[in-house]
């Protein structure tokens, strides 16, 4: 459940009463430059990094999301078929367009004229651009390129079991450098994926406690000069890093892990996983001498 008496400014409080530091006000949150206050600039210089590993150390159930994938290559537009936001197409005219409308397509000028689709006269004027030049193959199979939102952390579950690369595409591939995820199948609906979440009204109190903790960490030497808590408060951020993760996995029933080629090859040839699967595809993740 959000909790809307979770804030940045009680957050960062919670970090300064760990060292016995002078408490922020909301006047130093909104010119943190200016504030005679010094954790006020330090902690917004530290804030988005520290959260960012945090949040990179479990998909936390408040940070998870789900999105359509979006193809990066331009496939061509086709009738009767469901189409998402940010999807590129290669038009009857041949131009270049994105769909700005989840539609099902019916007849093309009908669609564009009801404005489904924009044609794409400059890949700056989206979010996203489609590939300029296709990208060269790979000996892994992984081709197809998707789009990763803008809040994109790491990948945590595909609606089809796939393998993937994660890398970052930069011109002339690309207008400009951006975090792409390359599939070895085209055609996946959708991903659950590890967002960057800093809407704090969304964090487990045990998240916002390890936060806390963290901040305080990282204030024991720079504003209280309190060097003596520094081992404490790392053992201290450590443990309830641990107890938001236990805490977390308890909310919901577990998803299916990703399969991707380390832990793949790391299973291969063990007792546990062997060969492939009944479907042919998958190295691991099934016990000999049993009938599937």
């Amino acid at each position: 459940m959000p909790n809307p008496l979770f804030t940045i400014l009680g957050i960062w409080n919670k970090a300064i009463f760990k060292i016995g530091a002078t408490r922020l006000n909301l006047s130093d949150l909104a010119n943190p430059a200016t504030s005679p206050n010094p954790a006020a600039q330090y902690l917004t210089d530290i804030w988005p990094f520290v959260t960012a590993e945090a949040l990179e150390e479990h998909p936390w159930s408040f940070a998870v999301q789900t999105v359509p994938m979006v193809p990066l290559s331009p496939v061509a537009w086709v009738t009767s078929n469901t189409y998402n936001v940010g999807t590129y197409v290669l038009g009857p005219d041949n131009n270049i367009y994105v769909c700005a409308v989840q539609n099902t397509s019916g007849v093309f000028t009908t669609d564009l004229a009801s404005g489904y689709w924009i044609v794409q006269k400059d890949q700056n004027e989206n979010n996203i651009a489609p590939l300029l030049i296709p990208l060269p193959l790979m000996n892994d199979g992984c081709n197809h390129p998707y789009a990763c939102p803008l809040d994109f952390i790491n990948p945590y579950l595909f609606s089809t079991r796939v393998f993937y690369r994660k890398e970052t595409v930069k011109p002339p591939y690309l207008a400009t450098p951006t975090i792409v995820l390359l599939m070895n199948a085209p055609a996946i609906a959708s991903m659950k994926y590890v967002s960057s979440q800093l809407d704090v009204t969304q964090w487990s109190s045990k998240f916002v406690e390890a936060i806390a903790t963290a901040l305080a960490y990282q204030l024991c030497f720079k504003i209280s000069e309190a060097a003596q808590y520094a081992a404490g408060l790392e053992k201290d951020y450590s443990a309830k890093l641990i107890s938001a993760i236990a805490a977390d996995s308890n909310t919901t029933s577990p998803d299916q892990a990703i399969a991707d080629e380390w832990f793949l090859a790391r299973l291969t040839g063990s007792t546990a996983a062997v060969g492939l699967g009944p479907d042919g595809n998958n190295v691991g993740f099934y016990m000999p001498g049993i009938d599937y």
